[in-house]
């Protein structure tokens, strides 16, 4: 029996996009473990796979902090592991005895696992190795502005990656100013020559974000359909889809059923749906006070106006501060998006991508916060302007600001005709068994 294995962090924005992919090769016959951390267990639970626990992070890649508690001694013990090479020896221990223990024939890497390439790369001579990329293709393309901002194809394009560029590489400067000569980048292409890997999969860094290799197989897991019409791809990077379970388990509880039925009592009432993600205490740490004035103007929101019925995903440790001033607004710890959005008018949402595939699944349009402008957030924005599915708005925005939107996009049926044409093409070509028609019609599942 073969054996697939992914090499993840525990990331929900992540993990989730995977699941779909895991369960095709599932049923193919391998055997599917996910490696990392025993953070990942209560995942690999959930979904039924095997998890193969490791001891050590991915080397070179801004992970060492979260070796180091106290702050005062972050720097000295970084330097440190940089120059005893410490973090790169525990992972490559880790790794050969993985490739012992279980012998994948297929292993997927996570574009924040970029650099396990280096260590894997004397035994990928009879194995696959692709890197699984949960956003928009980031590389360098004059016709088409960096991840990170808020903008369209045109001739602006190429300044933005010039600024873009100039600033990383600054940041790369300062970085191995920093570590004394031990930045990761100089890291990654130390253990580069010193693994031999040839020149053909030399490190790119002309990309936002995360480094890394040429002639890499890189799969893309979102749909070319929602993407720039100038976006191209290299030879060794292909979309494979959207990995959303449409049908996925949901558990509905009776006050969400409550508060639904109550909204559906007059044709007047309009569902608003609002989640701004997971990650939302990582992206907002500086700016707290933006979010606390955005989820204040979406209670005086729903307070104001009745026929406006609104639905919160957000975690009970961050909504203990705000309290629903009326019946018309309902917070939710766990929110069942796949029901709620095919219920909903609107969806405010920070424009994670999957997030963004499901509100275009569900034919429902969107009014996108971006959280800031260090990932792909505004890009993902940018798209689903670009196609007309939805605005874009800033969590700064004032109550009358957001309230003008929000009227606009439901009173303007353009946005939900734009988003339901998106939705039939979606719904048809990305059907339950899609990956079986795009994996065997491109023999992507060949592994001879």
């Amino acid at each position: 029996m073969q054996t697939a294995i992914f090499l993840f962090s525990n990331l929900t924005g992540h993990l989730n996009p995977t699941i779909k992919l895991a369960d095709f090769y599932k049923k193919e016959g391998f055997n599917i473990f996910y490696c990392g951390l025993t953070d990942l267990i209560p995942f690999t639970q959930k979904h039924d796979f095997n998890h193969y626990a490791l001891q050590s992070l991915t080397f070179a890649s801004g992970f060492d902090d979260l070796l180091h508690e106290n702050q005062n001694e972050k720097w000295l013990e970084s330097l440190v592991d940089r120059y005893t090479d410490n973090l790169y020896k525990l992972r490559k221990n880790d790794l050969e005895k993985l490739i012992n223990d279980l012998n994948p024939d297929l292993i997927f890497l996570d574009e924040f696992n970029y650099s396990d390439f280096i260590i894997l790369y004397p035994f990928l001579e009879k194995r696959r190795l692709i890197i699984l990329q949960t956003k928009f293709p980031m590389y360098y393309n004059a016709l088409v502005p960096p991840l990170n901002t808020f903008a369209f194809p045109n001739k602006d394009a190429a300044y933005l990656w010039k600024k873009y560029l100039r600033k990383k590489r600054w940041t790369l400067l300062l970085e191995n100013i920093k570590y004394l000569g031990k930045s990761d980048l100089s890291l990654l292409k130390q253990k580069f020559r010193e693994q031999g890997i040839p020149h053909d999969f030399q490190i790119n860094i002309d990309k936002t974000f995360k480094p890394t290799f040429k002639n890499v197989e890189e799969w893309f897991l979102i749909p070319k359909e929602l993407d720039f019409k100038e976006q191209s791809l290299f030879q060794w990077q292909r979309y494979i889809g959207p990995m959303i379970d449409k049908n996925r388990k949901e558990n509905l509880s009776s006050t969400y059923l409550n508060f639904i039925q109550i909204k559906e009592s007059s044709e007047d009432h309009k569902l608003i749906y609002c989640s701004l993600g997971t990650v939302l205490k990582t992206h907002l740490t500086h700016r707290k006070g933006g979010i606390d004035s955005f989820f204040n103007n979406i209670i005086e929101i729903a307070f104001e106006n009745p026929h406006l019925y609104f639905l919160v995903a957000l975690e009970k440790d961050m909504r203990m501060k705000f309290k629903s001033k009326s019946k018309n607004l309902l917070f939710l710890d766990f929110a069942p998006q796949m029901d709620i959005l095919k219920k909903s008018d609107l969806f405010l949402t920070h424009a994670g991508p999957g997030s963004v595939f499901e509100a275009i699944y569900s034919a429902t349009p969107m009014l996108l916060f971006p959280l800031n402008d260090k990932w792909d957030q505004n890009g993902t924005a940018a798209r689903v302007v670009y196609h007309g599915a939805g605005t874009k708005a800033d969590l700064k925005d004032s109550k009358d600001t957001i309230l003008d939107a929000i009227k606009m996009i439901i009173l303007n049926k353009q946005y939900k005709e734009k988003v339901l044409e998106m939705s039939l093409l979606f719904n048809e070509k990305y059907h339950d068994n899609f990956l079986e028609e795009i994996l065997s019609t491109h023999h992507f599942a060949n592994l001879s």
